[in-house]
C-alpha cells in the first residue's frame, strides 16, 4: 500500500481487511507478450502449462523485446523457463516477479534465464487498481 511511504511512522498503517479488484488470466499468450513493453531488450522462450478448463495459454512462445517494441510468437525452440499460466499472468502487469511466481509454476531450463525474464517483465511502478469494478 503506497500510503505507508507517506507516514512518519509506516507501522502505524494497520491493514484491516484486503480485495481483489483485478485478476488476470491469459488466454492469447501470444497477443498479450506482444502487446507491453518491457523495462530491458532481451529473449526469452517460455513453455507455458494450462492447467484450466481448454488449456487457452498452453504451448511454448518465444518473446524478443527492445527499444523498439516486442514480438511473440510461437515456436519450436528449446525452451528457456517452463511457466504456469497463473504465474505469467501474475507477472504480466509488472508488480510481481517470476522468481516470487514459483509455487505457481515457474521451472528454470536455461540458467539465468529466470533472472533475465524477472527484469524484461519488471516495471518501475508496480499496478495499483483501488477500484472495484
Amino acid at each position: 500500500e503506497p500510503i505507508r511511504w507517506l507516514l512518519g511512522d509506516a507501522r502505524a498503517l494497520q491493514l484491516t481487511s484486503t480485495y481483489d479488484y483485478l485478476w488476470l488470466r491469459l488466454l492469447d499468450v501470444a497477443a498479450a507478450l506482444s502487446a507491453r513493453s518491457y523495462a530491458v531488450p532481451g529473449r526469452v522462450v517460455l513453455d507455458v502449462h494450462d492447467a484450466s478448463a481448454g488449456g487457452y495459454a498452453t504451448g511454448r512462445f518465444a518473446l524478443d523485446a527492445d527499444a523498439d517494441g516486442a514480438a511473440c510468437a510461437p515456436t519450436t525452440d528449446a525452451a528457456d523457463l517452463v511457466v504456469s499460466q497463473r504465474a505469467l499472468a501474475a507477472c504480466y502487469l509488472g508488480g510481481t516477479r517470476l522468481r516470487d511466481a514459483t509455487l505457481l509454476g515457474v521451472d528454470e531450463i536455461t540458467p539465468g534465464a529466470l533472472d533475465r525474464a524477472d527484469l524484461m517483465f519488471s516495471t518501475p511502478l508496480a499496478p495499483l487498481n483501488q477500484t472495484g469494478f
